[in-house]
C-alpha cells in the first residue's frame, strides 16, 4: 500500500470458497484505508469507481455504494453484497471443555446419512453436493452430531489457504440452542490448530446467533468485510 494502490486483483476472488461461494471482491479497512481483493475480471472498471468510496469506513453507506458499482458488472439478480465479520481464535484462547455430545468424524462411509439430508432434491443434486464435500470427508475435517443415525449438526473445513483454515457449520432448525453447533465447531478448531492452521469463521455480520457461537468459544472478529459473492456450481 506504500505504492499507494488500494484495489488489488486476485485469482482466489474467482474461486468458489466452501465449494459455491464466489466471493468477487472483498472490502476492508487496512492502515485507515480502504483496500480491495477483487476477481481480476472486474479489477479494471472497478479501479475507476474506487475513488468515490470513502477513505477508511467499511459501513452499510460502503456497502450500498459497492453495491451500486458492482451492479454495472453482475447480474443483479445473482449476487449479493454483505457486511460480514472474519473471526479467529487463538489456540491459548479456545474454551477446553469436554464435549458433552458424541462428535463423529464423516467418512465415506457415511454418505446416505449425509444425502438424506437433501430433502426436496434429486439423486443428482444430492450426489453434486455430496462430491463437493467429499475431499473434507477424505481428509478427515468434517464432524457432526448423529442423532436416531441422522446428522442434526455438522462443521467442516472448506478450504485451507495460507494456513488459514475456513470453517463452516450448519445445525437443523429443531436442534439449534441445544449446544450441538457449538460442540462441532469446537472439534472443527481443535482439528486447524492440532494441524498447524488458523481457525478462520466468516460470518455474516447480521446472522446474530451464528456470530454468538462463535464469540461462546472465544472467537473476536478480526476484520469487517464487505463481500460481493454468487453461488453456483
Amino acid at each position: 500500500m506504500k505504492s499507494g494502490r488500494y484495489v488489488f486483483p486476485c485469482k482466489r476472488r474467482s474461486k468458489p470458497l466452501a465449494f459455491f461461494y464466489i466471493h468477487h471482491l472483498i472490502c476492508t479497512v487496512i492502515e485507515e484505508k480502504i483496500v480491495v481483493s477483487i476477481s481480476p475480471e472486474l479489477a479494471p472498471a472497478f479501479e475507476i469507481q474506487r475513488k468515490y468510496l470513502p477513505d477508511n469506513a467499511v459501513n452499510k453507506n460502503t456497502l450500498r455504494m459497492i453495491d451500486d458499482i458492482i451492479f454495472e458488472f453482475l447480474p443483479a439478480l445473482l449476487y449479493s453484497t454483505r457486511l460480514m465479520s472474519r473471526m479467529t481464535i487463538e489456540k491459548k484462547e479456545l474454551e477446553q471443555k469436554e464435549s458433552s455430545f458424541q462428535i463423529t468424524t464423516l467418512s465415506e462411509a457415511d454418505k446416505t446419512k449425509y444425502t438424506s439430508l437433501c430433502k426436496n432434491t434429486g439423486k443428482k443434486k444430492a450426489d453434486y453436493l455430496w462430491n463437493a464435500r467429499v475431499e473434507s470427508v477424505r481428509a478427515g475435517r468434517y464432524f457432526c452430531v448423529i442423532k436416531n443415525d441422522t446428522i442434526v449438526s455438522s462443521s467442516f473445513i472448506s478450504d485451507i489457504d495460507h494456513h488459514g483454515a475456513n470453517i463452516v457449520v450448519s445445525t437443523s432448525p429443531e436442534y439449534r440452542n441445544k449446544g450441538y453447533g457449538k460442540a462441532v465447531v469446537r472439534h472443527a478448531s481443535e482439528w486447524c490448530f492440532m494441524h498447524g492452521h488458523r481457525p478462520i469463521y466468516l460470518v455474516d455480520a447480521n446472522n446474530i446467533p451464528s456470530v454468538r457461537l462463535a464469540e461462546s468459544l472465544g472467537f473476536k472478529n478480526m476484520s469487517s468485510e464487505i463481500v460481493v459473492s454468487s453461488y453456483g456450481k
